[in-house]
């Protein structure tokens, strides 16, 4: 993994789980969180540039695994300057992350003009999808 190495700070990461939206968020005392990512710009062949933004997964905590296979790597504090490195392989950071909680959101979430907080508010299940 030589390629450009990000850190993406997010507050939540939505989730389709048995046709229910939900939000996830992780437990740490604060709201936000960073996920890994991969970077790569490049000149085509025709002179248009692509960029291309990878987020890496890996295998889901249990929570996730309930609704999903995999899980985006979600990195500590502390392993931030490490996964920016120009180190070749610092595979062993992408491990599930264990302190996170989820709730059920709205399906307002899936439309793009939904816009605000109140998106991914608790709602209750529909006990028709469950």
């Amino acid at each position: 993994m030589r390629a450009d190495r990000r850190i993406l700070r997010v507050e939540g990461h939505s989730q389709q789980g048995h046709g229910q939206p939900a939000i996830r968020h992780c437990d740490e005392g604060r709201s936000a969180f960073a996920i890994t990512g991969i970077w790569e710009a490049r000149e085509g062949e025709n002179g248009v540039s692509t960029r291309n933004l990878a987020i890496p997964t890996c295998e889901p905590n249990e929570m996730i695994a309930e609704i999903r296979n995999r899980l985006s790597v979600i990195l500590q504090r502390e392993d931030y300057a490490r996964w920016l490195s120009p180190e070749p392989d610092p595979c062993d950071l992408m491990k599930p992350a264990e302190l996170m909680t989820m709730w059920p959101i709205g399906r307002a979430v899936d439309n793009v003009k939904s816009v605000g907080p109140e998106i991914i508010n608790p709602v209750s299940l529909d006990p028709q999808r469950h």
